[in-house]
């Protein structure tokens, strides 16, 4: 064989073996994040002190059953700042104390999980802020033997905070202080009569969330002087009338002179 036709075939041998590279290359699938968090929020502006309601999705893009972490206030973070900022500050969510954290789950795959969360100290700065949620699939290993689950970011939603304060809360725990409380129960009280005073106590609900048992002695307009009771929601600032009021003399309880979440049972009033 000359030396020319020799030369031919050695590049035309490179050629094809580059063709195949490059064909191999495009066979291999792109590797991406195989679970996809996505945010979204009640609404687009709020008053400061106002309650924010942060709904959060899971979908599964691997293609397969995953093995994961439940959507609770432990497996998902939330994060704001102001825009612009480059140092957001982590926030948890509201959850019941009877909640077990961290239960395992299992997202089939094209298959989502959803979940709304209730976030009270999201709204303590004014002016445009930006929120975003990361969520936790633990340490689970995978059944392929693989490395585990990354943790996954939500896209980033902007929103707005301006007007008059809404509520006043605790800043460490984002509730409603006591003082807020008494007033929020009052304003319900004023048609009953004058509104003389009042007083308030934490307690757990039976379903393990936090809540301010107020009284308000009102003034009727038959002279005669009421004892009422209402149960004022810490997150949400929701005022229901309750039952009966709270036996006076629990108010001086060492006990019960703290602010939630140090609430203790209900079961210590009765």
């Amino acid at each position: 064989m000359r030396a020319w036709q020799m030369v031919g075939m050695a590049l035309a041998l490179l050629a094809s073996t580059a063709g195949c590279a490059r064909l191999g290359e495009r066979r291999v699938p792109v590797v991406e994040q195989p679970i996809e968090i996505t945010l979204i929020l009640d609404k687009p502006a709020y008053r400061p002190g106002e309650p924010v309601m942060a709904t959060v999705t899971l979908v599964n893009r691997s293609g397969r059953a995953l093995d994961l972490r439940a959507l609770d206030a432990g497996s998902v973070e939330f994060y704001f700042s102001r825009q612009g900022d480059p140092e957001p500050m982590k926030r948890q969510a509201i959850f019941s104390r009877l909640e077990p954290l961290g239960a395992p789950a299992q997202l089939v795959a094209g298959q989502s999980l959803g979940r709304t969360f209730l976030l009270t100290r999201v709204t303590y700065y004014g002016g445009p802020l930006s929120l975003m949620a990361i969520y936790e699939p633990g340490d689970l290993p995978r059944p392929d033997g693989g490395e585990a689950l990354a943790r996954a970011s939500s896209n980033k939603v902007d929103y707005e905070v301006a007007g008059e304060p809404i509520f006043e809360r605790e800043p460490n725990s984002g509730l409603i202080r006591r003082e807020e409380a008494i007033r929020l129960a009052g304003a319900k009280a004023t048609p009953l009569g004058r509104v003389l005073g009042g007083e308030a106590l934490p307690f757990q609900d039976e379903l393990g969330f936090d809540k301010w048992w107020v009284n308000i002695r009102v003034g009727r307009a038959d002279g005669i002087e009421e004892l009422t009771g209402w149960l004022v929601n810490p997150y949400t600032g929701r005022v229901l009338r309750a039952r009966v009021p709270f036996n006076p003399a629990h108010a001086a309880d060492p006990r019960l002179g703290g602010e939630p979440p140090s609430a203790p049972a209900l079961p210590i009033f009765q």
